[in-house]
């Protein structure tokens, strides 16, 4: 095996074109071109560029992976499904997290899309001079992106050529909001405003707003090219005297004066109070309880990278045996089933079915998500909205026999419960590589493995339930189940069976 070559190939998707939010991509691999397929070294490679009325780049929870919402993995001949993934973003969200390094995370940027939400340099996004202050400036980013979960296409060594090739299809995310996210980091918080540089007078109509380059007061920012978020399209409003908001008006134009000054030119408004020089200049994020915001995202020049490997005449002669022996060609691999049931924020207590169908059950891995997504906060991040405590019921018997404590995690900063880190470790450990333990609020589980590992579990024949408590809930949540489980492909000359 030392001696066996492989190859790179570039696969095109069906149709050729630019993605955008909710399309669907469909690439086929085919078993004559590519046998046999070695998935650590496949990837998916394509450029994704940003639109909008506002700086933005992908959520740096799940890069590049962000924009994906569902992988489906098909037979050639599109028979057979031998896994789909769904909530793809939100678990490579989940998996980049727990496995991150300082080396992993710079890699990451270089390949897969990373930049730093809290930052305003990004590189979805060229710096601004004096010569185009207020445009966007969006370009194209080249994403190398592993399909990280799917394992077929990333765990192992698959025989493409026994299933008569393979049909991958790639969803993007219907919804621009839990994709893409916009620079809000300050400009547009009254604690982080910039600096009112000319007075406006009242009942005097203005068209023009001068953000000092300099003497910002303290708590307050200078303005320049490089620095300023706004652009042609944001909405802005004033400070008055009385401390009221004036304005709330568009940007139609940015200029930076000679001395320096940003030099913001809008709608027509009239204050009707007074803002003296110094005052704070906000950007709104929402106004008449709807976003300002609108970005989008599109994909262009999408391709498969396959790494296709060789063997000699001698495998593929024993695996024509084994597909026409009387067991057939047997082939396990692991994979994800997603259930999904509603938390409302009036439940206090509540006990929910997960309508689990695996015999062979690894792990259980439940996450809590805000339904309500916004291009402001991190949408793939789970919530934990108070939750005291949490306990399975498997079997008709409570796992673990007391109910795990959550509650320090709803403290903020490093706090923990020590078992609850147990149990996330323990679940987790058993589909993605564990690094990061200290840091499990920033992204919560509700986690139960099932099976030690070389072993399974039946879930299929028993009730699945998980009680939740809570102290004060406030939002309605999704309660998302990703069951990690493993798979068994059965191909003989009659027909292809997945059973799990």
């Amino acid at each position: 095996m030392d001696n066996i070559a492989t190859e790179s190939i570039s696969i095109l998707t069906d149709r050729q074109i630019d993605y955008n939010a909710g399309d669907i991509a469909t690439i086929r691999l085919s078993g004559t071109e590519c046998p046999l397929i070695s998935g650590k070294n496949c990837f998916l490679r394509f450029n994704v560029i940003l639109d909008g009325n506002a700086k933005a780049q992908l959520e740096q929870r799940a890069m590049g992976a962000s924009v994906i919402e569902r992988i489906e993995v098909w037979t050639g001949d599109e028979s057979t499904n031998l896994e789909t993934i769904r909530g793809y973003n939100e678990l490579a969200g989940l998996q980049y997290h727990y496995s991150q390094t300082p080396g992993e995370l710079a890699k990451r940027g270089l390949l897969e899309g990373w930049s730093n939400n809290g930052q305003f340099e990004s590189i979805y996004y060229a710096e601004n001079d004096n010569t185009n202050v207020g445009q966007t400036l969006f370009r194209a980013v080249e994403i190398c992106l592993p399909l990280r979960l799917s394992s077929i296409l990333y765990q192992k060594v698959f025989p493409t050529v026994a299933t008569n090739g393979l049909v991958v299809k790639v969803y993007f995310e219907k919804r621009n909001e839990k994709a893409i996210r916009v620079f809000t980091s300050y400009g547009f918080d009254t604690n982080k405003a910039f600096t009112l540089k000319t007075a406006l007078a009242a009942n005097a109509q203005t068209t023009q707003v001068v953000l000092a380059s300099t003497g910002a007061p303290a708590g307050q920012l200078n303005a320049n090219a490089e620095n300023c978020p706004y652009v042609v399209g944001s909405i802005i409003q004033v400070q008055d005297n009385n401390g009221g908001p004036q304005g709330n008006v568009a940007i139609t134009a940015m200029a930076v004066n000679a001395a320096g000054d940003v030099v913001l030119t809008t709608t027509a408004f009239t204050p009707t109070v007074a803002c003296d020089a110094n005052k704070k200049v906000i950007g709104l994020i929402v106004l008449n309880n709807t976003s300002v915001f609108n970005a989008t995202y599109k994909i262009q020049n999408l391709e498969f990278i396959a790494c296709v490997v060789k063997p000699g005449p001698a495998y593929f002669n024993s695996m024509m045996k084994k597909l026409k022996s009387d067991g057939g060609l047997v082939i396990d691999y692991y994979s994800f089933n997603q259930y999904v049931s509603n938390v409302a924020a009036s439940e206090v207590h509540s006990e929910k079915l997960i309508p689990s169908m695996e015999s062979r059950a690894c792990t259980v891995l439940n996450t809590m998500m805000n339904p309500a997504v916004s291009y402001t906060t991190d949408d793939l991040r789970p919530v934990i909205d108070t939750l005291s405590s949490y306990q399975f019921t498997i079997h008709q018997e409570l796992v673990p026999q007391r109910a795990v404590l959550t509650e320090r995690f709803n403290l903020g900063g490093l706090q923990f419960n020590a078992q609850c880190v147990h149990e996330q470790t323990k679940a987790l450990s058993r589909c993605f590589n564990v690094r990061t333990e200290c840091n499990n609020g920033q992204a919560f589980v509700v986690g139960r493995e099932v099976s030690k590992p070389s072993y399974e579990a039946n879930l299929r024949d028993t009730d699945l339930r998980l009680k939740l408590i809570y102290n004060n809930p406030q939002i309605n949540k999704l309660l998302v189940s990703n069951i990690y489980h493993l798979r068994r492909l059965t191909i003989t000359d009659n027909g292809m069976i997945v059973d799990f």
